[in-house]
């Protein structure tokens, strides 16, 4: 909303075209009945974002920073909203 996008609406779509967009990305697909928690098959997981959180945890994360840096952060951030 805050940057005007259109409402969120529904649309239908046909299984057999979602099963072959995943299969052809390199994704395993399968529908999960309504009212049901499902966690991502491991398959699936962006291998970028993996890469990405075992570097940090090699070079260490932002939690190694103090709380004052944590806090000079956090503003600086916000104001470039």
């Amino acid at each position: 909303e805050a940057q005007d996008f259109p409402g969120l609406t529904v649309e239908a779509m046909d299984a057999e075209e979602i099963e072959e967009f995943c299969q052809s990305a390199g994704y395993e697909c399968q529908q999960i009945p309504a009212d049901t928690l499902a966690i991502p098959p491991e398959a699936n997981l962006d291998p970028l974002k993996s890469e990405a959180d075992s570097e940090d945890s090699q070079r260490g994360s932002t939690t190694d920073l103090s709380a004052a840096e944590l806090e000079s952060l956090r503003r600086r951030l916000e104001n470039l909203l």
